[in-house]
Protein backbone atom coordinates (compact mmCIF):
# COMPACT_ATOMS: atom_id res chain seq x y z
CA UNK A 1 0.00 0.00 0.00
CA UNK A 2 1.11 3.34 -0.93
CA UNK A 3 1.52 6.53 0.93
CA UNK A 4 -1.05 8.00 -1.59
CA UNK A 5 -3.45 4.81 -1.08
CA UNK A 6 -2.85 5.23 2.75
CA UNK A 7 -3.56 8.51 3.49
CA UNK A 8 -6.70 8.29 1.28
CA UNK A 9 -7.70 5.37 3.42
CA UNK A 10 -6.88 7.28 6.61
CA UNK A 11 -9.61 9.96 4.92
CA UNK A 12 -11.88 7.53 4.41
CA UNK A 13 -11.45 7.46 0.47
CA UNK A 14 -10.61 4.45 -1.86
CA UNK A 15 -8.70 6.05 -4.74
CA UNK A 16 -7.70 9.36 -3.16
CA UNK A 17 -6.43 12.50 -5.57
CA UNK A 18 -3.70 14.63 -4.57
CA UNK A 19 -5.44 16.62 -1.71
CA UNK A 20 -3.74 20.21 -1.59
CA UNK A 21 -2.42 21.84 1.25
CA UNK A 22 -5.46 23.68 2.86
CA UNK A 23 -5.40 27.64 2.99
CA UNK A 24 -7.99 28.31 5.23
CA UNK A 25 -12.04 27.57 4.17
CA UNK A 26 -14.26 30.49 5.98
CA UNK A 27 -17.09 27.44 6.42
CA UNK A 28 -14.51 24.78 7.12
CA UNK A 29 -16.22 24.05 10.66
CA UNK A 30 -19.78 23.72 11.01
CA UNK A 31 -20.48 22.98 14.80
CA UNK A 32 -23.29 20.04 15.09
CA UNK A 33 -25.18 18.84 18.42
CA UNK A 34 -24.70 15.38 17.93
CA UNK A 35 -21.92 13.54 19.27
CA UNK A 36 -20.55 10.91 17.32
CA UNK A 37 -20.36 7.36 18.67
CA UNK A 38 -17.25 5.33 18.71
CA UNK A 39 -15.27 3.25 21.42
CA UNK A 40 -14.38 5.32 24.46
CA UNK A 41 -15.09 9.32 24.54
CA UNK A 42 -13.27 11.61 27.38
CA UNK A 43 -13.49 14.81 29.09
CA UNK A 44 -10.46 14.90 29.86
CA UNK A 45 -6.62 15.62 28.38
CA UNK A 46 -2.73 15.99 30.16
CA UNK A 47 -0.04 17.73 28.21
CA UNK A 48 3.02 17.21 26.42
CA UNK A 49 5.75 19.84 26.64
CA UNK A 50 4.31 22.19 23.37
CA UNK A 51 5.82 21.73 20.51
CA UNK A 52 8.06 24.68 19.15
CA UNK A 53 7.44 24.25 15.86
CA UNK A 54 5.70 27.23 14.68
CA UNK A 55 7.77 30.87 14.95
CA UNK A 56 6.39 33.26 17.25
CA UNK A 57 7.53 37.02 17.84
CA UNK A 58 9.41 35.93 21.13
CA UNK A 59 10.91 32.73 19.90
CA UNK A 60 11.98 32.36 16.35
CA UNK A 61 12.22 28.72 14.80
CA UNK A 62 15.32 29.18 12.24
CA UNK A 63 13.83 27.25 9.11
CA UNK A 64 16.32 25.62 7.01
CA UNK A 65 13.86 25.10 3.78
CA UNK A 66 16.40 22.55 2.30
CA UNK A 67 16.79 18.80 2.09
CA UNK A 68 18.02 16.41 4.57
CA UNK A 69 21.51 17.07 6.52
CA UNK A 70 24.22 14.99 8.12
CA UNK A 71 22.12 12.73 10.57
CA UNK A 72 18.89 13.65 9.37
CA UNK A 73 16.50 11.29 7.61
CA UNK A 74 16.01 11.45 4.23
CA UNK A 75 13.41 8.77 4.02
CA UNK A 76 10.83 7.59 5.93
CA UNK A 77 8.66 4.37 5.68
CA UNK A 78 5.24 3.62 6.05
CA UNK A 79 3.75 0.87 8.30
CA UNK A 80 4.04 -1.41 5.48
CA UNK A 81 7.58 -0.28 5.24
CA UNK A 82 6.87 1.55 1.57
CA UNK A 83 9.45 4.37 0.89
CA UNK A 84 9.05 8.21 0.60
CA UNK A 85 11.80 10.80 -0.05
CA UNK A 86 11.86 13.49 2.88
CA UNK A 87 11.98 17.01 0.48
CA UNK A 88 12.05 20.22 2.18
CA UNK A 89 11.96 20.94 6.10
CA UNK A 90 9.53 23.18 6.49
CA UNK A 91 9.43 24.08 10.21
CA UNK A 92 11.36 23.14 13.04
CA UNK A 93 11.86 23.26 17.19
CA UNK A 94 12.60 21.68 20.32
CA UNK A 95 10.65 18.18 19.35
CA UNK A 96 11.33 18.17 15.66
CA UNK A 97 11.12 18.90 12.12
CA UNK A 98 8.40 19.04 9.63
CA UNK A 99 9.16 18.14 6.27
CA UNK A 100 7.02 17.98 2.92
CA UNK A 101 7.71 15.05 0.76
CA UNK A 102 9.13 15.11 -2.62
CA UNK A 103 6.20 12.94 -4.27
CA UNK A 104 4.25 15.92 -5.87
CA UNK A 105 1.06 13.58 -5.31
CA UNK A 106 2.17 13.84 -1.53
CA UNK A 107 2.04 17.99 -1.72
CA UNK A 108 -1.17 18.12 0.80
CA UNK A 109 0.85 16.12 3.26
CA UNK A 110 3.89 16.18 5.13
CA UNK A 111 5.62 14.52 7.73
CA UNK A 112 6.40 15.02 11.70
CA UNK A 113 10.27 13.74 12.81
CA UNK A 114 11.14 13.81 16.15
CA UNK A 115 14.86 14.73 17.30
CA UNK A 116 16.83 11.53 18.49
CA UNK A 117 16.94 12.99 22.34
CA UNK A 118 12.86 12.79 22.55
CA UNK A 119 13.09 9.28 20.72
CA UNK A 120 15.08 8.31 23.48
CA UNK A 121 12.66 9.52 26.35
CA UNK A 122 11.65 6.71 28.56
CA UNK A 123 8.32 5.33 27.55
CA UNK A 124 7.79 8.36 24.49
CA UNK A 125 8.37 5.83 21.53
CA UNK A 126 5.91 3.12 22.42
CA UNK A 127 3.33 5.60 23.87
CA UNK A 128 3.80 7.91 21.10
CA UNK A 129 3.37 5.75 18.16
CA UNK A 130 0.30 4.07 19.93
CA UNK A 131 -1.27 7.17 20.06
CA UNK A 132 -0.83 7.84 16.59
CA UNK A 133 -2.61 4.93 15.52
CA UNK A 134 -5.52 5.28 17.92
CA UNK A 135 -6.67 8.50 17.01
CA UNK A 136 -6.74 7.38 12.90
CA UNK A 137 -10.06 5.82 14.29
CA UNK A 138 -11.73 9.19 15.25
CA UNK A 139 -12.60 10.54 11.84
CA UNK A 140 -12.21 14.07 11.54
CA UNK A 141 -11.94 14.89 8.07
CA UNK A 142 -11.84 18.80 8.39
CA UNK A 143 -9.37 19.93 6.25
CA UNK A 144 -8.18 23.27 8.34
CA UNK A 145 -6.88 20.61 10.67
CA UNK A 146 -3.29 18.95 10.40
CA UNK A 147 -4.64 15.47 11.59
CA UNK A 148 -2.27 12.60 11.92
CA UNK A 149 -2.65 10.00 9.33
CA UNK A 150 -0.28 7.21 10.77
CA UNK A 151 2.87 6.25 12.13
CA UNK A 152 6.29 6.28 10.02
CA UNK A 153 9.45 4.94 10.59
CA UNK A 154 13.60 4.64 9.50
CA UNK A 155 15.09 2.40 7.44
CA UNK A 156 15.57 0.03 10.70
CA UNK A 157 11.78 0.04 11.00
CA UNK A 158 12.14 2.53 14.48
CA UNK A 159 8.98 4.48 14.89
CA UNK A 160 10.34 8.41 14.26
CA UNK A 161 7.50 10.20 14.00
CA UNK A 162 3.95 10.60 11.84
CA UNK A 163 2.42 11.70 8.70
CA UNK A 164 -0.28 14.41 8.52
CA UNK A 165 -2.43 16.75 6.84
CA UNK A 166 -0.27 19.64 5.74
CA UNK A 167 -1.86 23.25 6.36
CA UNK A 168 -0.64 26.76 5.67
CA UNK A 169 -0.60 30.12 7.30
CA UNK A 170 0.66 32.62 9.84
CA UNK A 171 1.24 31.64 13.40
CA UNK A 172 -1.47 33.32 15.16
CA UNK A 173 0.84 35.08 17.97
CA UNK A 174 2.00 36.90 15.32
CA UNK A 175 -1.75 37.94 13.65
CA UNK A 176 -2.86 39.05 17.62
CA UNK A 177 0.55 41.40 18.17
CA UNK A 178 0.09 44.87 17.12
CA UNK A 179 3.03 45.65 15.48
CA UNK A 180 4.23 42.27 14.28
CA UNK A 181 0.48 41.83 12.63
CA UNK A 182 0.64 45.29 10.32
CA UNK A 183 2.37 43.88 7.26
CA UNK A 184 0.26 40.75 7.02
CA UNK A 185 -3.43 42.16 8.50
CA UNK A 186 -3.42 45.74 6.81
CA UNK A 187 -6.61 46.07 5.98
CA UNK A 188 -8.18 44.21 9.12
CA UNK A 189 -10.21 45.42 11.87
CA UNK A 190 -11.91 44.79 14.84
CA UNK A 191 -14.29 42.39 13.53
CA UNK A 192 -11.95 40.60 12.16
CA UNK A 193 -10.88 39.14 15.26
CA UNK A 194 -14.09 38.93 16.35
CA UNK A 195 -14.55 36.71 13.34
CA UNK A 196 -11.72 34.56 14.60
CA UNK A 197 -12.64 33.85 18.10
CA UNK A 198 -15.78 32.71 16.74
CA UNK A 199 -13.46 30.38 13.97
CA UNK A 200 -11.60 29.54 17.37
CA UNK A 201 -15.20 28.36 19.59
CA UNK A 202 -17.01 26.51 16.96
CA UNK A 203 -13.67 24.48 16.07
CA UNK A 204 -12.58 23.78 20.22
CA UNK A 205 -16.26 22.55 19.99
CA UNK A 206 -16.26 20.56 17.19
CA UNK A 207 -13.56 18.73 18.71
CA UNK A 208 -15.05 18.52 22.27
CA UNK A 209 -18.01 16.61 20.47
CA UNK A 210 -15.74 14.06 18.98
CA UNK A 211 -14.56 13.39 22.24
CA UNK A 212 -11.58 15.35 22.85
CA UNK A 213 -10.21 17.75 24.96
CA UNK A 214 -7.13 20.05 23.53
CA UNK A 215 -5.15 20.64 26.51
CA UNK A 216 -2.21 22.43 25.40
CA UNK A 217 -4.44 25.29 23.75
CA UNK A 218 -2.04 28.10 23.33
CA UNK A 219 -1.34 30.46 20.10
CA UNK A 220 1.89 28.34 19.13
CA UNK A 221 -0.85 25.46 18.17
CA UNK A 222 -3.10 28.06 15.67
CA UNK A 223 -2.42 29.21 12.38
CA UNK A 224 -4.43 31.76 10.44
CA UNK A 225 -5.06 31.93 7.41
CA UNK A 226 -5.60 35.66 6.58
CA UNK A 227 -7.38 35.61 3.21
CA UNK A 228 -10.52 33.90 5.03
CA UNK A 229 -9.88 34.82 8.80
CA UNK A 230 -9.95 31.26 9.94
CA UNK A 231 -7.64 29.12 12.24
CA UNK A 232 -5.36 26.31 11.26
CA UNK A 233 -4.92 23.87 13.95
CA UNK A 234 -1.39 22.28 14.23
CA UNK A 235 0.55 20.21 16.44
CA UNK A 236 -2.75 17.72 16.97
CA UNK A 237 -0.68 14.69 18.07
CA UNK A 238 -1.03 16.22 21.70
CA UNK A 239 -4.82 16.07 22.25
CA UNK A 240 -6.06 13.84 24.74
CA UNK A 241 -8.81 11.32 24.22
CA UNK A 242 -10.15 7.92 25.20
CA UNK A 243 -10.02 4.53 23.13
CA UNK A 244 -11.51 1.53 24.09
CA UNK A 245 -10.79 1.94 27.56
CA UNK A 246 -7.43 3.71 27.49
CA UNK A 247 -6.77 7.34 28.04
CA UNK A 248 -4.48 8.88 25.73
CA UNK A 249 -2.87 12.18 27.51
CA UNK A 250 -1.53 14.98 26.17
CA UNK A 251 1.31 15.53 28.35
CA UNK A 252 2.11 18.95 27.89
CA UNK A 253 1.30 22.86 28.24
CA UNK A 254 1.64 26.45 29.25
CA UNK A 255 1.39 27.95 32.54
CA UNK A 256 0.03 31.13 31.02
CA UNK A 257 -3.06 28.81 29.32
CA UNK A 258 -3.15 26.19 32.34
CA UNK A 259 -5.92 26.64 34.61
CA UNK A 260 -5.87 27.56 38.75
CA UNK A 261 -6.40 24.09 39.53
CA UNK A 262 -3.94 22.26 37.26
CA UNK A 263 -0.95 24.78 37.94
CA UNK A 264 2.28 23.37 39.11
CA UNK A 265 1.24 19.60 38.59
CA UNK A 266 2.69 17.11 36.38
CA UNK A 267 0.31 17.43 33.24
CA UNK A 268 1.29 13.50 32.90
CA UNK A 269 -0.74 12.09 35.62
CA UNK A 270 -4.21 13.07 35.27
CA UNK A 271 -6.78 13.72 33.08
CA UNK A 272 -7.84 17.31 32.09
CA UNK A 273 -11.47 18.17 31.70
CA UNK A 274 -13.18 20.29 28.95
CA UNK A 275 -13.74 23.14 31.73
CA UNK A 276 -9.72 23.27 31.36
CA UNK A 277 -10.15 23.71 27.74
CA UNK A 278 -12.93 26.49 28.75
CA UNK A 279 -10.08 28.36 30.57
CA UNK A 280 -7.36 28.36 28.09
CA UNK A 281 -10.02 29.35 25.45
CA UNK A 282 -11.26 32.45 27.38
CA UNK A 283 -7.65 33.36 27.96
CA UNK A 284 -6.98 32.94 23.44
CA UNK A 285 -9.97 34.80 23.33
CA UNK A 286 -9.14 37.79 25.18
CA UNK A 287 -5.87 37.75 23.26
CA UNK A 288 -7.32 37.80 19.97
CA UNK A 289 -9.75 40.99 21.03
CA UNK A 290 -7.09 42.49 23.06
CA UNK A 291 -3.95 42.60 20.41
CA UNK A 292 -2.05 39.93 22.21
CA UNK A 293 -2.13 40.69 25.97
CA UNK A 294 -2.70 38.24 28.53
CA UNK A 295 -5.76 38.82 30.83
CA UNK A 296 -3.54 38.11 33.95
CA UNK A 297 -0.69 40.81 33.29
CA UNK A 298 -0.74 43.15 35.59
CA UNK A 299 1.16 46.21 36.92
CA UNK A 300 3.13 45.21 40.22
CA UNK A 301 1.85 41.56 39.96
CA UNK A 302 4.30 38.59 40.53
CA UNK A 303 3.54 37.40 36.42
CA UNK A 304 0.68 35.77 34.90
CA UNK A 305 0.86 32.26 36.71
CA UNK A 306 0.90 33.48 40.12
CA UNK A 307 -1.90 35.81 39.10
CA UNK A 308 -3.38 32.97 37.66
CA UNK A 309 -3.52 30.71 40.80
CA UNK A 310 -4.52 34.24 43.04
CA UNK A 311 -7.46 35.17 40.60
CA UNK A 312 -5.92 38.49 40.26
CA UNK A 313 -7.74 39.78 36.57
CA UNK A 314 -7.81 43.51 37.08
CA UNK A 315 -9.99 44.48 33.74
CA UNK A 316 -13.61 46.16 34.88
CA UNK A 317 -13.10 45.14 39.01
CA UNK A 318 -11.74 47.30 41.58
CA UNK A 319 -8.15 46.11 40.47
CA UNK A 320 -8.67 48.51 37.51
CA UNK A 321 -5.60 50.31 38.69
CA UNK A 322 -3.03 47.39 37.97
CA UNK A 323 -4.13 47.57 34.31
CA UNK A 324 -0.66 48.07 32.73
CA UNK A 325 -0.07 51.09 30.62
CA UNK A 326 -1.11 51.46 27.01
CA UNK A 327 -3.55 50.90 24.53
CA UNK A 328 -5.25 47.92 26.99
CA UNK A 329 -7.92 49.71 29.15
CA UNK A 330 -9.53 51.80 25.84
CA UNK A 331 -9.34 48.40 24.37
CA UNK A 332 -11.09 46.86 26.99
CA UNK A 333 -13.95 49.83 27.43
CA UNK A 334 -15.07 48.82 23.22
CA UNK A 335 -15.48 45.36 24.74
CA UNK A 336 -19.54 44.95 24.67
CA UNK A 337 -20.76 44.55 28.36
CA UNK A 338 -21.54 40.75 27.64
CA UNK A 339 -18.24 40.29 26.75
CA UNK A 340 -16.82 41.18 29.81
CA UNK A 341 -19.28 39.57 31.84
CA UNK A 342 -17.85 36.30 30.27
CA UNK A 343 -14.20 37.21 30.79
CA UNK A 344 -15.66 37.99 34.92
CA UNK A 345 -16.88 34.47 34.69
CA UNK A 346 -13.80 33.04 33.29
CA UNK A 347 -11.43 34.78 35.65
CA UNK A 348 -12.79 35.69 38.44
CA UNK A 349 -15.79 33.09 39.35
CA UNK A 350 -14.12 30.58 37.45
CA UNK A 351 -11.07 30.54 39.11
CA UNK A 352 -12.49 28.42 42.45
CA UNK A 353 -15.20 26.98 40.79
CA UNK A 354 -14.28 25.85 36.91
CA UNK A 355 -18.10 25.06 36.68
CA UNK A 356 -18.68 28.60 36.89
CA UNK A 357 -16.86 29.00 33.24
CA UNK A 358 -18.73 30.34 30.14
CA UNK A 359 -18.89 27.05 27.85
CA UNK A 360 -18.23 26.90 24.50
CA UNK A 361 -21.69 27.59 23.53
CA UNK A 362 -21.95 30.19 25.77
CA UNK A 363 -18.94 32.24 24.11
CA UNK A 364 -20.67 31.14 20.66
CA UNK A 365 -23.89 32.83 21.73
CA UNK A 366 -21.82 35.81 22.87
CA UNK A 367 -19.24 36.19 20.10
CA UNK A 368 -21.60 35.87 17.39
CA UNK A 369 -23.75 38.79 18.22
CA UNK A 370 -21.04 40.93 18.87
CA UNK A 371 -19.94 39.99 15.49
CA UNK A 372 -23.64 41.01 13.85
CA UNK A 373 -23.31 44.11 15.69
CA UNK A 374 -20.10 44.95 14.43
CA UNK A 375 -21.18 44.71 10.97
CA UNK A 376 -24.13 47.06 11.26
CA UNK A 377 -21.90 49.87 12.44
CA UNK A 378 -22.69 49.47 16.04
CA UNK A 379 -19.20 49.58 17.43
CA UNK A 380 -16.33 51.12 16.88
CA UNK A 381 -13.85 48.66 14.97
CA UNK A 382 -10.32 50.65 15.16
CA UNK A 383 -7.66 48.28 16.45
CA UNK A 384 -6.39 51.18 18.44
CA UNK A 385 -8.99 53.75 20.03
CA UNK A 386 -8.29 56.81 21.15
CA UNK A 387 -11.00 57.47 23.12
CA UNK A 388 -13.32 55.25 26.07
CA UNK A 389 -16.53 53.89 24.12
CA UNK A 390 -19.10 56.45 24.54
CA UNK A 391 -22.79 56.60 25.94
CA UNK A 392 -24.04 56.53 21.57
CA UNK A 393 -23.25 52.81 22.08
CA UNK A 394 -26.46 50.87 20.55
CA UNK A 395 -25.37 47.09 20.94
CA UNK A 396 -27.62 44.54 22.46
CA UNK A 397 -26.28 44.31 26.18
CA UNK A 398 -28.22 41.26 27.06
CA UNK A 399 -26.16 38.09 28.34
CA UNK A 400 -27.33 34.59 28.46
CA UNK A 401 -29.48 33.36 30.48
CA UNK A 402 -29.40 36.52 32.50
CA UNK A 403 -32.31 38.48 30.69
CA UNK A 404 -35.30 38.34 28.41
CA UNK A 405 -35.38 38.81 24.69
CA UNK A 406 -31.68 37.59 24.24
CA UNK A 407 -30.81 36.88 20.67
CA UNK A 408 -28.59 34.44 19.15
CA UNK A 409 -27.17 34.85 15.56
CA UNK A 410 -25.19 31.71 14.64
CA UNK A 411 -23.51 33.71 11.71
CA UNK A 412 -21.48 32.00 9.00
CA UNK A 413 -18.44 33.79 9.27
Amino acid sequence: MSFLTRIGKALGISSPKPPPPYKGNQNSCKVTKTRPVYSGQTHSLPSRRHSQFNKTPRQKSHIQKSGPSEGEPSVVYDPTHMPEKLDRKVAEGGEGAVWTLENPKLRGSVVKVFRAHKLREPGFVTETEQKIRAIRVIKNNDRSMAWPYFPVYSARKQFIGFAMRRVEGKQLSTVMHPLASKPICGDWNRGDYVRLSVDLVRKVETLHQLGIVLGDLNPNNFLVDIASRSLLFVDMDSYQFTLNGRTFRCPVGMPEYTPPEYQGRNFKTFDRTQESDYFAAAVLIFQILMRGKLPFDIVGGEGPVINIRNGNFPYGTSQGSLIPKGNWILLWSHLPRRVKDMFHRAFIDGVKDPSARPNLNDWLDVLTIYLSDARKGWHDLSLTPTNFKTRSYQGRNVVPGRGRGYESHHLTA
